[in-house]
């Protein structure tokens, strides 16, 4: 190995001052450095609808691979110990409909963030908006990098299951929580669609902005799809082009989801 050395102090400050130059211009573009080993996963061709249930024998025809993950650190909050080590992904395509099947080991059933202590389980899959060119960023994409984002969480999938009140709620997790009275509502307690209509704006500002996370009423199922230019722009589509199902058997979580027309 040949080191070299210099004295001119001139070529020193040449390299340090293009090298800070090149740095800012990757941060005002929000090109991060980072890479990742790209995987191929490959789409099996099917005829007619793509399923729902992961366990569907459909499914154990499509070869599968598994996908190394790593950990967030590119951005706060950083997470390098992270619990689940790589996902086991099938896809199929009827020519119309893209179909994914995640499946990873997981020891424990998280399927809601009522309380402070709470972290649902979920899983995101990302697609470039735009496919001529460089991919975007792994990590939500950057500026000019648009990115679409299947995100399906497991809180989500266990309001599918709840009764008229359509959410899990505060008063489902902690069954003798007491409230104060509300404006308007009738003695007893109100439902949810009661909420929506009669305490809607002073007491629920999560459903009167349109938030998806607040009304379940915009959801077409336990798959939120997004768009991102890059960390903090994560929005949710106004349209929701994509369903899923999740299913969480003894220590696996599987996860089926699909683009819609």
């Amino acid at each position: 190995m040949r080191v070299m050395q210099t004295t001119n102090k001139k070529l020193v400050f040449a390299i340090l001052l293009s090298v800070l130059v090149v740095g800012v211009m990757l941060t005002i573009g929000q090109i991060p450095l980072a890479v990742s080993q790209p995987v191929t996963i490959p789409a099996k061709a099917v005829k007619g609808p793509i399923p729902m249930d992961g366990a569907n024998p459909i499914w154990e025809a499509v070869p599968g691979v598994v996908i190394p993950l790593s950990a967030q650190m590119i951005t706060t909050p950083m997470h390098p110990n992270i619990g689940v080590k790589s996902v086991f992904v099938k896809a199929m395509t009827n020519g119309k409909e893209i179909g994914l099947r995640l499946e990873w080991i997981d020891q424990t059933k998280n399927d809601t963030t009522i309380g402070p202590q709470d972290f649902r389980d979920q899983v995101a899959v990302m697609f470039p908006v735009n496919t001529s060119g460089a991919p975007p960023f792994q990590c939500m994409g950057q500026t000019g990098g648009t990115t679409n984002i299947w995100r399906w969480n497991a809180e989500w999938q266990k309001d599918l299951g709840k009764d008229s009140a359509g959410i899990w709620d505060v008063d489902d997790q902690y069954p003798g929580i007491f409230w104060d009275y509300y404006f308007e509502e009738p003695a007893g307690g109100v439902t949810y669609p009661d909420r929506i209509g009669r305490s809607l704006g002073p007491f629920n500002p999560g459903i009167w902005s349109g938030n998806i996370l607040s009304d379940p009423t915009l959801r077409v199922s336990s798959v939120e799809d997004l768009n991102a230019n890059g960390f903090s722009t994560l929005t949710t589509q106004a349209h929701q082009d994509v369903i899923g199902n999740g299913v969480w058997e003894p220590v696996t979580l599987r996860v089926s989801q699909e683009s819609v027309e």
